[in-house]
């Protein structure tokens, strides 16, 4: 079993992370320099998700609830059935919202029960990292090693005027929200 998310990437393989570069921008200025990297780790209780955001203006985000999109936001998206299978969203498919303002507020667009997901936001030198313990009872799967999960990791970028300025993903496009088609993939390594 994992430690808490506390920010430490100690716990996580040694491999290098994924990077999300500038050019993996799909919504907003054509100038941005925010880019990311993340890395992922799993355990019984919960999939870790450890994400690194350069960004100029770090940790902006003046919304709440359905609205954490619009600032500096982390996205994780989730799918366990179909793994391969294009087009809209499954009934399963998860996606989870974080908010990198201090206090790391949570939102699950597609569940009505917000579950509770601890997480660490903190900022860095270039700008910040975020890590979220996200239950596997929340993503709605038992896991074990071997299993392949479609999955993406999305990066808003936000301005102190509270409006989202860039959107960078892994894998997908800005229509992650609604089609799975281009999520990437995910395996459960032990």
């Amino acid at each position: 079993k994992r430690g808490a998310a506390d920010g430490a990437q100690d716990e996580y393989p040694l491999r290098p992370a994924e990077l999300i570069p500038a050019s993996r921008m799909v919504a907003g200025g054509e100038r941005s320099t925010v880019e990311a990297d993340f890395k992922a780790a799993w355990d019984d209780e919960n999939l870790y998700v450890h994400v690194n955001v350069k960004d100029e203006t770090p940790m902006c985000n003046l919304h709440k609830g359905r609205g954490i999109w619009e600032g500096d936001v982390v996205e994780v998206f989730v799918g366990s059935e179909a793994v391969g299978e294009e087009g809209p969203l499954r009934f399963s498919d998860r996606q989870f919202e974080f908010s990198a303002a201090p206090g790391g507020e949570t939102y699950a667009p597609r569940l009505a029960t917000q579950p509770k997901i601890p997480t660490h936001v903190s900022r860095t030198a270039g700008g910040y990292q975020l890590e979220a313990a996200i239950p596997w009872a929340a993503i709605g799967h038992r896991p074990k090693a071997g299993d392949t999960l479609m999955f993406d990791v999305g990066v808003g970028e936000g301005g102190p005027d509270g409006r989202r300025r860039t959107h960078l993903v892994w894998n997908g496009t800005e229509e992650n929200c609604g089609d799975r088609t281009d999520w990437g993939r995910l395996v459960l390594q032990p």
